[in-house]
């Protein structure tokens, strides 16, 4: 069985591409799912409130629709390839940024400036570290 060539107006490596495609499209939702589980975890290290964790959950879905639609006005000026190199990088530097979140300060001399400094730091950081990564999964 043949899954593509010249003869059938399929691409040859058209079999190779949708495969890479569901490959794609499962890392996007794995990374989406691990994203939304570890939600909980971060409102008690961090102390944040229910309307942050929802600011950074919608931070995934925001950055995704500007992702797909800047990328797909871009691709095919730039070439797909850089798409895909471009669609990397973020997802490095969104894992730059969310392990850039350091754990709060704890003890007894921890002032509550410092606290909610440290606080606001780390809620920023996951942010748009959570808005870097859902930009590159929708390039």
């Amino acid at each position: 069985m043949s899954h593509g060539g010249a003869d059938n107006g399929i691409a040859s490596n058209a079999y190779r591409l949708l495969w890479a495609g569901f490959m794609a499209i499962l890392a996007a939702g794995v990374g989406f799912a691990i994203r939304g589980g570890i939600l909980d975890n971060w409102g008690v290290e961090f102390g944040f409130t229910g309307s942050q964790l929802g600011a950074i959950g919608g931070a995934g879905f925001t950055g995704f629709c500007f992702g797909i639609i800047i990328g797909g006005v871009i691709a095919d000026k730039i070439g797909y390839g850089k798409l895909v190199m471009a669609a990397f990088l973020f997802h490095v530097l969104s894992a730059v940024i969310a392990l850039a979140a350091a754990p709060l300060p704890s003890g007894p001399d921890v002032g509550k400036e410092v606290l909610a400094a440290a606080q606001n730091s780390a809620y920023n950081f996951l942010f748009w570290g959570t808005f870097l990564f859902a930009i590159a999964n929708g390039t």
